[in-house]
């Protein structure tokens, strides 16, 4: 409790109701526990409720988490996990589905990037992907094209801080994406 199956904002504050209610029913004790896995055997892929990690920091319990450290296969006891609930950058309220955290802003929010460029990257996408025989979403998807057009990344450094674009789309698209964004900066300043 509470379930993961809230995806819109208002099922997200009906849980987090629920989940006040079965905390304040408690009289003199009150046991929290996870499991890892819904099954014994099974992937060991789940992890607690979205609404406890900020409970547990406000009481102060929350542990440092272990993880293994990338390159030496060792575990960090020091580090701890970055993930956390995604909000809204404009209004707060809890992203659901990953094209809103990618963007890091919900649907009814307006959108921080120049509508001229975005259309002049999807452009740009269409016939880029037209030469490589690929569909348009290969390339960069629209969520992808608004984080650029909104961040405006001029290096490869900046391209690879843009979610939706890693090593592989970098080295495949970087020069060409690169050639568009400086044309637009070019267009805006003359």
């Amino acid at each position: 409790m509470p379930i993961t199956f809230a995806k819109t904002q208002r099922e997200i504050d009906e849980e987090r109701r629920l989940l006040y209610v079965g905390i304040t029913r408690a009289r003199k004790h009150l046991y929290m526990s996870s499991a890892q896995s819904r099954h014994s055997g099974g992937r060991g892929r789940r992890s607690p409720s979205r609404f406890l990690r900020p409970l547990r920091r406000e009481l102060g319990l929350e542990e440092p988490t272990r993880r293994i450290a990338p390159s030496s296969g060792t575990v960090n006891p020091n580090s701890r996990a970055k993930k956390r609930t995604a909000t809204c950058s404009s209004c707060g309220t809890v992203l659901t589905t990953g094209t809103e955290v990618k963007r890091r802003r919900c649907e009814d929010c307006p959108a921080r990037y120049d509508e001229e460029l975005y259309e002049r990257l999807r452009s740009w996408r269409s016939s880029h992907a037209k030469e490589l025989d690929v569909p348009a979403f290969v390339v960069f998807t629209d969520a992808t094209l608004e984080v650029i057009a909104e961040r405006l990344p001029r290096t490869d450094a900046e391209l690879l801080q843009v979610p939706g674009v890693g090593e592989r789309k970098l080295e495949k698209h970087g020069e060409a994406l690169k050639a568009v964004l400086s044309e637009a900066a070019q267009a805006r300043r003359g």
